[in-house]
């Protein structure tokens, strides 16, 4: 009798294991839902996973149990584990929450994550076991706009040097300036992280210019510098020679053209202010599509407070950058119009063939 009670007893647990029921309980799909949370300076917030068990006919005992990531424990989060069972339910989903407790901070840093675990569930078919917990910071500090401006007094085409870099971020983050050069509020020169920028007014009276830094999180600063702009001298002291200028070798790629812009540099004898502008003519517009304005396929600006050279791009047109990537090389006239603090202007042209 004794031998025969644990061979009932095995078949017993077979049946069962092989019973239809428990057929459909294997195969009854468990996962875990990925959780997001602001960190927040006080307060309790939570990371809220959601384990979600499809219709099963057998009760589904499933683990959990956080993991560390970039986010550690108990700096960022509270360790969390335990278990769950979920009851028989042959026709509806069932749902379960894990909620892991964050711990708020003041400190600028990056956003961190952690993972919630699933195991053992012997039961069911773990589809997604792994959730992961991505805790987002929301301490970063607007930066500080400064604008220093040299010469504060100026004649009528004079260069001005408007420079911000005494802007700052208290997280010391790196920061990408603009500039508003009309006054209308839309800062629609930016220079990318170039902190510095040329301007020459050639109107008597009271000159601003806006600036505004903005961080990696877009949080952003502004300042308006002023400069005092007079009438220029009487004509017969006027320097009335266009400053001497020189154009370096310019790159011939047509791809890093299409991809960064036509990277140039210019020299002038003395202070002057830059325009330059790249086109094509009318046959090379006709063979790669672009005609009337449209020959105009980039544009570009630099000033030099004094005599010296400098880089600067001329930057395509999104059009014009579309038409290129059809052609394997196209010829583009350069042109570049200067102009001096006395007001007196050259204009430079300059052919190059960019190839693939």
């Amino acid at each position: 009798m004794t031998l025969v009670r644990p061979f009932i007893l095995a078949l017993l647990v077979a049946c069962a294991l092989a019973s239809p029921a428990t057929a459909q309980a294997v195969g009854a799909s468990l996962s875990v839902s990925d959780a997001t949370v602001t960190e927040g300076n006080s307060g309790t917030p939570t990371a809220d996973f959601t384990l979600t068990l499809e219709p099963t006919a057998v009760p589904v005992g499933v683990d959990y149990a956080t993991e560390n990531g970039t986010a550690t424990q108990p700096t960022d989060y509270s360790l969390t584990s335990g278990s769950h069972t979920f009851p028989i339910s042959p026709t509806e989903q069932q749902t379960f929450t894990v909620s892991v407790p964050i711990t708020p901070d003041t400190a600028d840093e990056p956003d961190e994550t952690f993972k919630l675990n699933l195991s053992n569930a012997p039961l069911a078919t773990i589809t997604d076991a792994e959730g992961i917990g991505t805790i987002v910071d929301d301490d970063n500090d607007a930066p500080t706009a400064r604008v220093d401006v040299n010469p504060q007094q100026a004649f009528v085409g004079q260069v001005i040097e408007f420079n911000g870099s005494r802007s700052s971020d208290p997280e010391g983050l790196p920061l990408s300036y603009a500039w508003d050069l009309d006054g209308n509020g839309s800062f629609e020169t930016p220079t990318g992280a170039e902190s510095a920028i040329g301007f020459a007014s050639f109107s008597p009276g009271l000159q601003a210019l806006g600036l505004k830094v903005t961080d990696p999180g877009n949080k952003s600063d502004g300042e308006i510098g002023y400069a005092l702009v007079f009438p220029a001298p009487a004509e017969a002291a006027r320097d009335l020679t266009p400053p001497a200028t020189h154009l370096f070798p310019v790159q011939r790629s047509l791809a890093l053209a299409r991809r960064r812009g036509l990277r140039v540099r210019f020299g002038c004898s003395e202070a002057c202010t830059v325009a330059a502008s790249a086109g094509v003519d009318r046959r090379t517009g006709r063979r790669v599509g672009l005609s009337g304005r449209g020959r105009t396929i980039g544009r570009g600006f630099s000033a030099m407070t004094k005599a010296s050279s400098k880089k600067f791009t001329i930057k395509l047109s999104r059009r014009a950058r579309r038409k290129l990537a059809k052609v394997r090389r196209v010829r583009v006239n350069l042109r570049f119009k200067v102009r001096d603090a006395a007001g007196n202007r050259r204009t430079v042209n300059h052919k190059i063939t960019l190839r693939r």
